[in-house]
């Protein structure tokens, strides 16, 4: 699938997250690869008849232990959800999103050349070892209250612009290393400038990632901020950040990449 640069849209939504919905959409991503990876290895060492139990057993693992007596809560609850057809995935906070990043990528390294159920099981056994060992691992902080359908996740989430957003994220993040930064972030020992990756704008300026965009009647564009003011697009100031910039123009917000020569109109 071609990859598409950031449109406006998505440059401003992610300019305008917090630091924590940063790290859970860079985790969401990676774990959209590692489902299929996951999927790939069981499919080549069990049945169809038992994938997805397989899977669910996977899932569960890190979430509740599979155990229905000690974390019956957790159980239950995880058991609910995807007895209902849930995307359990959309349901998870920063911290819990976090974590399975880390437990899936550890289960797929020592899943990679599994030939039976045993050794899956026995994988996800050594996953949660490493876990539970290496990071700040609390299953009471696991939980599934995250709404993200109303968090507006679905176009940041669409496969031809995955790669541009994980490229930003990198970037914005300041990501050597996805499994360490990831790993520094649960155990909350970031060493990381909070300053560094907040745009410095000039607070007597109206910024084009605060106001959104509207038309008139007549089709005139007009832009809106947060207190209801209302502005032309020569009052509005280009931001710039994170190598790209969002301008509000008299035809609607246009983000263009300073790495390329593309405009993208909303």
């Amino acid at each position: 699938m071609e990859e598409k640069q950031l449109t406006p849209y998505i440059l401003k939504r992610l300019s305008n997250m917090s630091f924590d919905e940063k790290v859970r959409l860079y985790a969401r991503l990676r774990l959209l690869k590692q489902n299929k990876q996951i999927s790939g290895i069981i499919s080549k060492t069990v049945g169809f008849e038992s994938f997805n139990s397989l899977k669910a057993e996977i899932t569960h693992h890190l979430y509740d232990g599979n155990d229905n007596y000690v974390n019956a809560d957790k159980y239950h609850e995880m058991l609910d959800a995807m007895i209902n057809n849930k995307n359990i995935f959309t349901m998870f906070d920063a911290y819990t999103m976090c974590m399975y990043m880390l437990f899936f990528d550890k289960f797929i390294e020592y899943a990679k050349d599994a030939r039976y159920t045993d050794h899956i099981r026995y994988a996800k056994e050594k996953a949660l070892d490493y876990i539970k060992s290496n990071t700040y691992f609390d299953r009471q902080l696991l939980n599934m209250d995250y709404d993200e359908k109303g968090a507006g996740m679905s176009t940041l989430l669409k496969p031809e612009y995955r790669r541009s957003i994980v490229k930003y994220l990198t970037q914005d993040l300041k990501i050597k290393n996805g499994f360490d930064f990831v790993q520094k972030y649960v155990n909350d020992e970031l060493d990381i400038d909070y300053e560094d990756i907040i745009p410095q704008t000039d607070p007597n300026k109206v910024y084009a990632n605060t106001v959104e965009e509207y038309r008139d009647a007549n089709g005139r564009v007009y832009y809106i901020d947060a207190d209801g003011n209302t502005y032309d697009s020569s009052e509005i100031a280009d931001f710039d950040y994170n190598g790209y910039s969002l301008s509000a123009t008299k035809n609607g917000f246009v983000a263009k990449s300073k790495t390329k020569d593309n405009d993208y109109e909303m």
